[in-house]
């Protein structure tokens, strides 16, 4: 597809930085938080027009959330207040107001991507996904969150986890479940370099991943005094048959 694919930590602040870039214009998350870069289309008078009035009405047209208080500040400089879905915003020197989408974790968004792409295809959601899946196959993902876990015991959980799939010999493993054979690629403590500010970020997950890039990330949560630790435990396995893409996804329930 010759499209720019980006692997980031956890936290919006990675997708954050790769929109304002321009580098990315869609993203989204394990647990589903999906949103887009793109504007609302309402831009006023670049020269100075757009009264406060204009402003309101314009934002009446393009607000799907139905918030019209549009807010201009009179103040130097770029200003902004979220409303809802989206913000207006005020540059003096540049424009008199922008009303663009508030991407973080747009759920009403997902839901009007979803409805269009409905009606191009003329089809539901299951007949989209399950043509999909015919074509590239199925990954089955489950999360498992063991929280309150003792911090040290988690330290020292995931470093002598850490040393185990990081020894070479680790490479060469085969792990057998149920019809399925499993053979790693590569394991690693994940490392993220900040292609826009050069920024590094390490020790993101441990990271198991398999020749047909099925994987499984282990990743510790931050402590808090009190509550204890968060062991994180992502898994994930890709399908090709698609005799087998109407399986139970949470197979395991306990570890």
């Amino acid at each position: 597809m010759k499209v720019a694919l980006y692997e980031t930590p956890t936290g919006w602040r990675f997708f954050g930085n790769l929109m304002d870039s321009g580098r990315c214009s869609f993203c989204g998350e394990e647990s589903f938080g999906t949103a887009n870069d793109y504007s609302s289309a309402f831009l006023t008078n670049a020269q100075g027009g757009g009264t406060e009035e204009e402003v309101k009405g314009q934002l009446a047209l393009n607000d799907v959330a139905g918030q019209t208080d549009a807010w201009l500040s009179g103040q130097q400089g770029r200003s902004v207040k979220p409303l809802g879905f989206y913000a207006i915003t005020k540059t003096l020197s540049e424009t008199r107001g922008i009303v663009y989408h508030i991407r973080d974790k747009d759920g009403l968004w997902s839901v009007l991507v979803w409805l269009s792409i409905m009606a191009v295809r003329k089809q539901g959601v299951e007949e989209i996904v399950r043509d999909h899946w015919a074509k590239m196959g199925r990954n089955y993902f489950c999360r498992f969150d063991y929280e309150g876990v003792d911090g040290k015991a988690a330290y020292y959980l995931m470093r002598d986890l850490e040393a185990v799939i990081t020894d070479k010999a680790f490479t060469t493993q085969k792990f057998s479940v149920g019809n399925n054979i499993y053979s790693v690629e590569k394991a690693d403590n994940f490392e993220y370099i900040d292609p826009v500010d050069g920024s590094v970020s390490r020790k993101q997950g441990l990271r198991i991943i398999f020749t047909d890039s099925s994987r499984i990330i282990f990743r510790l949560s931050g402590s808090t005094a009190g509550t204890g630790a968060t062991v994180r435990i992502y898994a994930e396995s890709y399908e090709r048959d698609p005799e087998r893409h109407s399986r139970e996804t949470q197979v395991l329930t306990l570890l």
